[in-house]
């Protein structure tokens, strides 16, 4: 566990592993959607320096939708203090602009990317479907990427677990813990899920099948709700596996008789699942009618 990786010799200013992972994965994921339109553009010429203009947009709304829904979700962290100031003696508005303390929520990002990405689209020229499979394949890379920032700083851990279990299903927390660890002190030199691991892991799956389903040129918007649906899924599964209840914000609701606690994340993959199936069935038909007669 790193969560600064160094300090600026002379300085000591800290350089924080999540901030710099976010700024590592962004640029790996700029790189590799550029590649993904020189292969799959409809102008391998053009469309590449349109994807790279492309990612800063959706760079804009990962971070400030992610923070956004981040803020909403945890609004006691950013209480003003009698003071006038919240943790570290930041201003409320200086602690909601500080990403690198972490406090990122996918869907957050995710709906405010994908909103600006369609906006932008019509100005590049650019087709909107087969745009947005291809920044999708390079958005889910990011997200892989920037999960590794997640394990470096202890945030996004899991619930505790068989000590028996290897890794990467399992994790020592350690101890003691390195300074600036999102752990809970309460969890040192226990054992709990890897789950950041595993968020790593279903990114790289998604993006990789994402790249499977374009490059059998099915229909435009194929890969994108296709990989939409999938992650509502498998993030609805590992939210069951955390252990920071309380960062994630949840409501406990009876359902068929039983309690069951419903997160933020569970909640709108439940309403990203849906969406994504009727839009893969309303493409895939609209493809069909707009094909030529076959002979």
């Amino acid at each position: 566990m790193h969560p600064i990786l160094f300090r600026v010799p002379g300085l000591g200013l800290p350089i924080y592993s999540f901030g710099a992972m976010i700024a590592i994965a962004f640029f790996l994921a700029s790189l590799y959607l550029e590649r993904l339109g020189r292969k799959f553009g409809d102008d391998p010429e053009h469309d590449p320096p349109k994807y790279a203009a492309l990612s800063l947009w959706v760079l804009l709304g990962v971070v400030g939708g992610g923070r956004l829904l981040y803020v909403l979700v945890h609004p006691d962290e950013f209480t003003r203090a009698p003071d006038g100031s919240v943790e570290g003696g930041l201003t409320v508005i200086g602690r909601v602009l500080a990403i690198w303390n972490g406090g990122l929520v996918f869907y957050g990002g995710f709906i405010a990317a994908f909103l600006l990405g369609l906006w932008r689209l019509k100005a590049y020229k650019l087709r909107t479907w087969h745009a947005a499979d291809l920044t999708m394949i390079a958005g889910f890379v990011g997200l892989g990427l920037g999960r590794i920032g997640c394990y470096l700083v202890g945030d996004d851990h899991g619930r505790l677990c068989d000590p028996s279990l290897p890794f990467p299903i399992a994790l020592t927390v350690p101890d003691p813990l390195p300074e600036k660890s999102f752990f809970d002190p309460t969890l040192t030199g226990k054992t709990i899920y890897a789950t950041q691991i595993w968020m790593m892991v279903n990114g790289f799956g998604i993006a990789a099948i994402g790249r499977w389903i374009v490059g059998r040129k099915g229909f435009a918007g194929q890969a994108t709700f296709t990989m939409t649906a999938i992650y509502s899924v498998t993030r609805g599964i590992i939210e069951y596996f955390r252990g920071d209840d309380v960062a994630r914000g949840y409501t406990d609701t009876v359902l068929f008789g039983h309690s069951v606690r419903l997160y933020t994340s569970v909640k709108i993959g439940a309403v990203m699942l849906p969406i994504s199936i009727a839009m893969l069935i309303w493409l895939r038909s609209r493809a069909r009618k707009l094909q030529p007669a076959s002979v």
